[in-house]
């Protein structure tokens, strides 16, 4: 586990207290494009119990965390948050990862490892299952509604895609400098590194009366698109 975080962040409590309050809005989803693609899940997911209104929010995956879903209805709804109302390009990429052979098992045993807490070793068995179609951007959200299952321990799993990572960047922070390898070599102990690193910054930019969670610090790297942190 990484103990020390470099750079800290607690001078930032009183320039992002705002922002990190702010909550991540629902998501549109164009209904078309996923029922050509899922019929079966997108049926399932825009019935009124799930995503009527056509819109996703991260309250919404939560409660389908923990609502039972079968592993892949809950990746179409991790994909639908993620992909938006735009990007229709990437309907091809989810079909092709979902047509892969290994895809059912290697969803339920990433799914297991992000609930008992081990997302290095989920992001290990998704790499090693040579699944093609979505990177790291795309698997780390399906790491993120995963982790939101009530019963999940350890670090909590968040998206790290080309958004976070531009916001890393800004503020000067460095997997390799975290974990002693490249980044291409050790993508895996990378991403733990990220989750150690923004537990930590959650709790530096808390304060006795605003408890900052983990999430709240994914969505403001997120938003911020490594512009304007400084």
């Amino acid at each position: 586990m990484v103990h020390v975080v470099n750079p800290s962040l607690i001078d930032f409590q009183e320039k992002w207290r705002e922002e990190l309050k702010t909550d991540a809005k629902p998501v549109p989803v164009p209904p078309k494009a996923w029922l050509k693609y899922f019929p079966l899940e997108s049926k399932e997911l825009f019935s009124e119990q799930c995503f009527g209104d056509r819109r996703v929010s991260i309250l919404d995956l939560a409660k389908l965390a923990n609502s039972g879903a079968g592993n892949r209805v809950l990746f179409v709804a991790a994909m639908m948050w993620g992909r938006g109302p735009k990007n229709g390009r990437l309907m091809p990429k989810f079909e092709q990862v979902a047509s892969h052979h290994s895809f059912e098992e290697t969803l339920q045993k990433t799914r297991e490892l992000i609930v008992k807490g081990k997302p290095v070793d989920a992001y290990k068995a998704w790499t090693e299952s040579e699944l093609e179609g979505i990177g790291e951007a795309f698997f780390t959200k399906w790491f993120f509604v995963c982790g939101l299952d009530s019963q999940a321990e350890g670090l909590q799993a968040l998206v790290l895609d080309k958004r976070v990572w531009n916001s890393l960047k800004t503020i000067g922070w460095s997997s390799e400098l975290q974990t002693g390898k490249k980044y291409r070599t050790n993508q895996a102990g990378a991403y733990g590194a990220y989750l150690e690193a923004v537990r930590v910054w959650a709790s530096e930019l808390s304060t006795s009366s605003l408890q900052i969670s983990p999430l709240q610090v994914e969505q403001l790297l997120f938003r911020k698109n490594g512009k304007n942190l400084l």
